[in-house]
């Protein structure tokens, strides 16, 4: 907001310089005001300016006014409330830019539009807003904006737990975020050579130098998303360019406000450190996640104190006597801290601290890409809403089961499970309050069968559960636990209304004979259908029924 506010003291200057504009140049103005104006929030002020604009836009007949101009308006009629003259205003923005073949601009609009629909919710339409946009910009080397444009997709697939795709689309971000900062670097570079100011050169030759080596383990830190080799990798490289006698990396579980230290190693040793509490007035490491700020410490017991009243540990000349703390962050989110330490004093410059800074963002980007990895990974295997394994998954895993019960002679159980009448609770309670209901059948399944064996969503409301190893009796109690735990469930609809839900449960015990566990799953599925014939809500053991 302060760089909008000040944007706007320069245009203000600007049209106060004594020399006319023409149309075009107005209208431009124009529409730069009405950007600001509309961040700023005036929005009458916004609207106002960019209607000057598309007057000049249609009284000299450019495309490329109008499309720009009604771009703009669509996101002050947006702000505004207008929802249906924002639609209106994109459609005929990029009618406009499409009628002159103006990529970059129609571009442009596609990505405005989308950022409508994320803010609304509505993630499928702007994704698919995005890849369009994302098309044209690619095709066209409109670089700045497919890098706003992969952002964009990363947020908006990783919003809707699409994981394997938003980590794609962060890794071309990030991809071209590095080359834009190495262009940058090396333009900066040739205009200091330009200058023939080589003292400036040669410090700014050294910076450029270590930037590389930086992108260089960088790069060797993200491409990996196993998250125990990117730390052994954050340990091996960063001594390449810091003095690090001890490297410390701690990621911040939000929900529980605790710090963990995922990466403690000391000379050469792997120390396992405990949790530390967000709020710890003792740690440095917390101060510096909790401020989002960067620390240098060069002696710890003159400079502790800047930072936590005490420690925990006693100040002594055993200790470690330098240090630096990053905070890990990432989409303007805090994940966590990377730290180094010395046990000499005074071994740490600003320049250090720019290098870890550096460094820090490439850690932040590699725990991220770890995280979506481990997520896409997990989700291919388990059903997104209960937790538990999907169907191919539960057919793969007991299909081993099978096979090792029938090589080894050891007892198996398949049991069918059904909600019962949960059509009827989807049709009148809406179907956010039925995923609500799998959520908790599948956590009441999860509790009884974990240790025992396995448990899947098999489709629907139904569910698959292969017990192993365990006496028939305790597989009945395991049964019948399950359906009383759902039948005494607190389900509520709104603050009064209490919805009971009630299951069927088919049994089938492995007798030798059968194939294959396909066959099994089918004879409970057989003793599932007799449950619900019969009343639902209880147990039916497979018999010979034919």
């Amino acid at each position: 907001m302060k760089k909008y506010n000040e944007a706007k003291k320069i245009i203000d200057s600007l049209q106060d310089i004594p020399y006319g504009y023409n149309d075009n140049m107005k209208s431009n103005m124009y529409q730069v005001i009405a950007e600001i104006e509309c961040e700023l929030g005036n929005l009458e002020k916004a609207m106002n300016f960019i209607n000057e604009s598309i007057e000049i836009g249609e009284k000299l007949n450019y495309e490329i006014i109008r499309s720009e101009a009604l771009r703009i308006r669509g996101k002050i009629n947006f702000k505004a409330g207008n929802q249906k003259e924002a639609e209106e205003d994109y459609s005929a923005a990029l009618e406009h830019a499409t009628k002159k073949d103006y990529y970059e601009v129609q571009a442009s609009i596609l990505e405005s539009w989308a950022q409508s629909d994320i803010i609304n919710n509505k993630y499928d339409e702007a994704i698919n807003k995005l890849v369009k946009a994302l098309e044209i910009s690619e095709k066209n080397k409109c670089v700045l904006i497919s890098r706003n444009i992969y952002k964009q997709l990363y947020l908006s697939n990783k919003e809707i737990n699409k994981y394997k795709e938003a980590l794609v689309y962060y890794e071309k971000y990030a991809e071209i975020n590095n080359e834009l900062d190495c262009i940058t670097s090396e333009l900066s570079l040739a205009d200091l050579e330009n200058e023939k100011n080589k003292q400036e050169a040669a410090i700014f030759k050294s910076l450029y130098d270590d930037i590389k080596v930086i992108s260089t383990i960088g790069q060797k830190i993200t491409s990996d998303f196993n998250f125990e080799n990117i730390l052994e990798n954050i340990h091996k490289e960063i001594s390449m360019i810091i003095d690090a006698e001890v490297v410390g990396v701690s990621t911040l579980k939000e929900s529980e406000g605790i710090l963990d230290y995922a990466l403690f190693i000391d000379r050469g040793n792997k120390m396992n450190l405990k949790n530390v509490h967000i709020e710890d007035e003792t740690s440095i490491g917390a101060y510096c996640v909790r401020n989002r700020s960067t620390i240098l410490i060069n002696d710890l017991y003159k400079e502790y104190k800047k930072y936590v009243p005490t420690l925990k540990v006693k100040v002594s000349d055993d200790n470690t006597q330098s240090a630096m703390y990053c905070p890990l962050i990432l989409e303007d989110k805090v994940r966590g801290f990377l730290n180094v330490q010395s046990y000499k004093k005074n071994t740490y410059t600003e320049n250090d601290l720019n290098k870890l800074k550096i460094l820090a963002s490439y850690v932040a980007i590699a725990l991220e890409n770890s995280c979506l990895y481990n997520r896409t990974k997990y989700f291919s295997s388990h059903d997104f809403l209960t937790g538990l394994l999907s169907r191919m998954e539960i057919f793969e895993k007991g299909e081993k089961i099978f096979k090792d019960c029938q090589r080894e002679r050891k007892k198996l159980a398949v049991i069918m499970i059904d909600i019962d009448d949960f059509k009827l609770i989807n049709d009148k309670y809406g179907h956010s309050y039925g995923d609500g209901v799998l959520k908790m059948v599948g956590g009441i399944i999860e509790n009884n069968v974990k240790n025992h064996g396995i448990a899947g969503r098999y489709g629907g409301e139904e569910f698959l559960v292969i017990l192993q190893g365990i006496s028939e009796r305790k597989i009945y109690s395991i049964c019948d636990n399950i359906r009383t735990s759902m039948e005494r469930a607190n389900i509520y609809y709104g603050e009064k209304f209490k919805l009971k839900v009630t299951s069927s449960l088919g049994i089938f015990m492995y007798s030798g004979k059968e194939k294959s566990i396909d066959q099994c799953i089918s004879f409970a599925d057989e003793a599932l259908y007799i449950a619900k014939a019969e009343g639902k809500n209880k147990l039916v053991k497979y018999e010979n029924y034919s």
